[in-house]
């Protein structure tokens, strides 16, 4: 079930639609002035890493299986997010499907033209499946 806080967030992105005219720093402003409102729930552990050279962070919950592993790519198109601005939602889905998960951050567009992330994203997933059973310790 939806939280609140993402039920408000929803209302709020369908009230003050992302203005396309905008420059790209002022909507990547724009959404994590957004996500700043939305708090991951307490339990949730946030670490760090370097996969390969590209900056990721694990995200651990007690119910945590380490067998069990969600790659994230965030949302965005490409051009914006991270995996902070994603914290809450993909805790969630660490909580509800008792995993861990490694979110990317991918190099953006238009700083960085395709096929940019898509290396970012396969290079990254190819050095941590290699360790996928050894995260950094929290």
């Amino acid at each position: 079930m939806p939280s609140k806080e993402f039920g408000e967030l929803v209302a709020r992105l369908r009230a003050n639609p992302i203005d396309h005219r905008k420059s790209v720093v002022e909507v990547r402003r724009y959404f994590e002035t957004l996500s700043r409102d939305l708090i991951p729930p307490q339990d949730a552990a946030f670490i760090k890493v370097d996969a390969d050279g590209i900056t990721a962070e694990w995200t651990r919950v007690p119910e945590s299986e380490e067998s069990a592993v969600l790659f994230y790519l965030h949302g965005g198109g490409y051009m914006m997010g991270a995996p902070e601005t994603h914290r809450d939602m993909v805790a969630r889905i660490c909580k509800a499907a008792s995993i861990r998960a490694l979110s990317i951050d991918y190099r953006l567009a238009p700083e960085n033209p395709f096929p940019a992330a898509l290396e970012d994203a396969v290079k990254s997933y190819n050095c941590c499946s290699l360790k996928i059973s050894t995260p950094a310790a929290s």
